[in-house]
């Protein structure tokens, strides 16, 4: 009776869990209801001063939720920065534009930014293909601080990777700057 009852509950939500699919490379409905989020971009300032890196790595993950075939909403944490190294979450906004084509639109709140205080903004509008690569404009506000001055704005163009591209790449860096942080500190 007990395995009868557990093929009885197998046969009616094996259906339900096959239309439910998660996926790890987004797509539209119906292919995927939910799918993770893996992002790693690389983001130019405008307007640095001369003291810090117009360059800004940004490494994402996350989830998103279809809603209908045009829409998917959910959510993202955020870890990146040259100088200073900031950590947030975003809410994300994407709208599939077609089968591959997508425009994601991803405000958030930068919860720490190294060596200051409070909170800062952070988000980012690209259009993405296939959930592969894409480009846009990410734009920051940081927490003013005695090292880095009074709160900053940065604006400038953005190249992501996403997907099995963007773990690849994000491990490797990852990997890097592991090895970059012990061997300085074992000197």
């Amino acid at each position: 009776m007990y395995r009868a009852s557990l093929v009885a509950v197998g046969l009616i939500v094996s259906p339900t869990l096959a239309s439910a699919q998660f996926c790890f490379r987004g797509r539209p409905a119906p292919h995927c209801q939910s799918y993770l989020v893996t992002e790693f971009a690389l983001a130019q300032r405008f307007r640095t001063p001369w003291s810090e890196s117009p360059w800004v790595l940004q490494w994402e993950l996350g989830a998103l939720v279809n809603r209908g075939n045009h829409a998917a909403l959910g959510g993202s944490v955020t870890v990146g920065g040259t100088d200073p190294l900031r950590v947030g979450v975003k809410a994300r906004f994407r709208y599939w534009l077609g089968s591959q084509a997508a425009l994601d639109i991803a405000p958030g709140i930068l919860l720490h930014t190294s060596g200051a205080s409070g909170l800062g903004f952070t988000g980012h509008v690209a259009v993405s293909y296939g959930d592969w690569l894409g480009a846009g404009l990410q734009l920051e506000t940081l927490p003013g601080s005695r090292p880095f001055g009074p709160p900053k704005t940065l604006i400038g163009p953005r190249i992501q990777l996403a997907s099995y591209p963007a773990s690849i790449v994000g491990a490797v860096v990852a990997l890097i700057g592991v090895l970059l942080v012990t061997s300085g500190t074992s000197t």
